[in-house]
């Protein structure tokens, strides 16, 4: 037996975190999740693999736009003409509702409701499998589900468990969904439990195998490396994991160390050879990090800073094999020299300024719009906010106030 365990697959998703990108970069970009799930299903075909888990998120939303439904059912068919079947189950991305057209997937894709149910196949060898799982039906479910699957089924002879959820202790940005603990599911003895829902691909378990596979592809630079999915097969000895890339994009993050160069140019020259030196065979997106800082002149930080670095770099770069996302700036003196009063002044502003609700306030009717509101209202957007604020100020604790007056 040959199957395919994947998850988070986030068809339509609008990357976030790119600005001002060159236009035939970002449209390479925004088809990249479709891409690698082309890939995917084409290795499925290539591999004649029996099935294909898709462990929720096929969609990146719940009201997917039509693109990314045509381009799912036509990869289903692909796999139907192939006589390979589908298991699919929808996670709090892409929850069951009625503006995804589960009635009108070919007949090889078999979806799950919001109930726990065990589906079981005859391979053509004559082998039962069991797999067993649920979709969401709302966005946030919270329920302990795995509590719910049923005792392994003695009648197949290879059971499966699908679930799209977080474990108790992992600490990642998607969790707090359908939360289970390891002996929750040791405790069902199924053969392998293929997990959805964390973008990181880990394996909880050994034996028997409890594993997420994590998204096929990286959608901004804290999904960074590659992505994929697992390959499984059976053999006398027990089942082999295989994890096979698809990511069309990598977002990477590089460090450069300032040793003694000053001059601008010679540090842009650096900074080529060194994204040079990390080529791979797919497009990268990289972060560049700029230590020890406090060597370069004003002059210097100020073109890091207004982004004519970065334009320079990429210029001399092409756009064939790389993206310079950003280029952050770190100065050794990390913390700012202020008086105890203005330190505390500092800290009461960080506290009361750099949060949701402040920005949401600044920024007014903008945040009307979700895509907006969504982008800059995350985590990481507010985080780089404050670090960028934070650097500005670093700037004037090295170079000293601007004196350059007529």
């Amino acid at each position: 037996m040959k199957f395919i365990h994947a998850a988070d697959i986030h068809l339509g998703s609008p990357f976030k975190g790119l600005k001002d990108i060159d236009l035939k970069v970002k449209q390479r970009v925004l088809d990249a999740t479709g891409e690698a799930f082309k890939q995917l299903i084409s290795n499925a075909i290539r591999d004649q693999v029996d099935f294909v888990l898709i462990v929720g998120d096929l969609f990146d939303n719940a009201n997917p736009d039509l693109n990314s439904i045509n381009l799912a059912i036509d990869q289903f068919e692909k796999l139907q003409d192939a006589g390979i079947l589908v298991f699919l189950s929808f996670g709090n991305h892409d929850f069951l509702n009625n503006r995804i057209p589960v009635n009108i997937f070919p007949k090889n894709v078999n979806v799950f409701n919001a109930d726990i149910s065990n589906k079981i196949i005859e391979l053509s060898t004559g082998e039962r499998i069991g797999i067993a799982g649920f979709s969401y039906d709302k966005q946030a479910v919270t329920a302990d589900m795995a509590s719910l699957f049923p005792i392994r089924d003695s009648k197949v002879d290879f059971q499966i468990g699908m679930l799209h959820g977080s474990m108790d202790g992992i600490n990642a940005p998607e969790s707090h969904y359908a939360p289970f603990t390891k002996q929750e599911l040791l405790n069902k003895n199924y053969d392998y439990w293929a997990l959805g829902h964390i973008h990181q691909r880990q394996i909880l378990n050994e034996m028997p195998i409890i594993q997420y596979s994590g998204n096929i592809q990286g959608r901004h630079v804290n999904e960074n490396g590659k992505r994929g999915y697992y390959l499984l097969e059976t053999n006398s000895s027990g089942i082999d994991s295989k994890f096979v890339e698809t990511s069309r994009i990598i977002w990477k993050r590089l460090a450069y160390g300032i040793t003694n160069e000053k001059d601008t140019r010679e540090i842009i020259e650096h900074m080529i050879t060194k994204v040079e030196s990390s080529k791979e065979d797919v497009f990268q997106i990289i972060d560049l990090s700029l230590e020890n800082a406090d060597q370069l002149t004003r002059e210097t930080v100020e073109q890091l800073s207004n982004g004519l670095v970065r334009d320079r770099v990429q210029a001399a770069l092409g756009i064939d094999d790389f993206w310079i996302h950003k280029i952050k700036i770190n100065f050794k003196t990390q913390t700012l020299q202020f008086s105890e009063l203005d330190q505390s002044f500092w800290s009461e502003a960080q506290k009361a300024v750099f949060k949701p609700a402040e920005i949401n306030s600044v920024a007014g009717k903008l945040f009307q719009n979700q895509f907006i509101a969504e982008e800059y209202l995350s985590d990481e957007q507010i985080n780089e906010l404050y670090n960028d604020v934070k650097v500005k100020l670093i700037e004037e604790n090295v170079f000293g106030e601007n004196t350059n007056e007529d």
